[in-house]
């Protein structure tokens, strides 16, 4: 008697026991690039609009006294034309 005829199941996935620890390694690190990418897009979506320029070229999210202060100062606001 086949092992079709005693009713078992066979298919062509490949279990995670079946691969090899190269294989393994490369799911791994792709789940773990998922997971990553995922969080700095979760914490993206968390900050706040950047209003001033600064004049080394670095945004802030500030408005008025001491904006860009450790940064040379303002070179212009987001909202104008510069």
């Amino acid at each position: 008697m086949s092992s079709r005829q005693s009713g078992e199941v066979h298919s062509n996935a490949t279990s995670w026991s079946q691969l090899n620890d190269v294989a393994r390694s490369w799911v791994i690190i792709g789940v773990i690039a998922a997971v990553v990418a995922l969080m700095i897009w979760v914490d993206r979506q968390n900050e706040p609009p950047h209003r001033a320029r600064c004049n080394d070229g670095s945004w802030s999210s500030s408005v008025g006294r001491g904006t860009c202060s450790w940064h040379g100062g303002v070179a212009h606001y987001a909202d104008s034309d510069g």
